[in-house]
């Protein structure tokens, strides 16, 4: 059975729940706070939060163009595209159910498993217009990694997956590792800083994922 809380049935809960119920309580406050400021809606307000906290938690967004039949921000839908004569079975004008219109939108934490026409974190183009604004400057200062072609987004910080190497024991991240020549021209990040053991492309991988990751600030001249 799903059971659904309002706002304030939600914040009751503050400091007397499990730990990730208080991460769902914590971003309804900030969602509140943002709603008083004006221009965006509750859902609208939910859905930056949202977006903030998996800035935080995996340090990193996507910026990913995509289709989406039902807005989350607004419930919106592009419906169904019409039939453009009449048959036996419809009249013109009717929706032909078989072939639904998608909504342009931005999915904002793409993963490696993807539903099809769906997204859980991000807005469509209407909403894109009202919400941006204020998520980009509430994303300044916030240790995460944003896509480059995402233009008017801060581009601060690198986020690099934390490595150990099983011959030295060497801690460290990505970006510290040797750069090795690819088979197909440039480098990849796949030596160990500390010995000699290396990540080969179709042979042994000596340099380990480890926990976590690490974000590092990019310099102005790196930028």
């Amino acid at each position: 059975m799903k059971l659904e809380l309002t706002d304030d049935e939600i914040i009751s809960l503050d400091g007397k729940c499990e730990s990730d119920t208080q991460i769902i309580v914590e971003q309804i406050k900030f969602s509140m706070t943002l709603r008083e400021s004006g221009g965006i809606t509750a859902k609208q307000s939910h859905m930056i939060a949202k977006i903030l906290h998996v800035a935080k938690e995996k340090g990193r967004l996507t910026y990913q163009r995509t289709g989406i039949r039902y807005c989350p921000c607004c419930n919106d839908s592009a419906g169904y595209a019409k039939y453009k004569r009449n048959s036996i079975n419809h009249q013109k004008g009717d929706e032909n159910r078989n072939k639904p219109l998608y909504l342009g939108a931005f999915n904002l934490d793409q993963g490696f498993i993807v539903i099809a026409n769906h997204i859980s974190t991000g807005y469509c183009d209407n909403c894109k217009q009202t919400m941006e604004p204020v998520l980009i400057k509430l994303l300044k200062g916030i240790k995460t990694q944003i896509p480059s072609h995402w233009e008017d987004a801060p581009h601060d910080y690198l986020k690099y997956d934390n490595k150990i190497c099983s011959k030295c024991a060497w801690e460290g991240h990505e970006g510290e590792m040797k750069k090795l020549n690819a088979l197909m021209g440039g480098k990849y990040p796949g030596g160990c800083p500390n010995c000699e053991a290396r990540n080969e492309v179709f042979g042994a991988q000596n340099i380990r994922l480890s926990e976590g990751f690490t974000i590092v600030e990019i310099k102005g001249e790196e930028k």
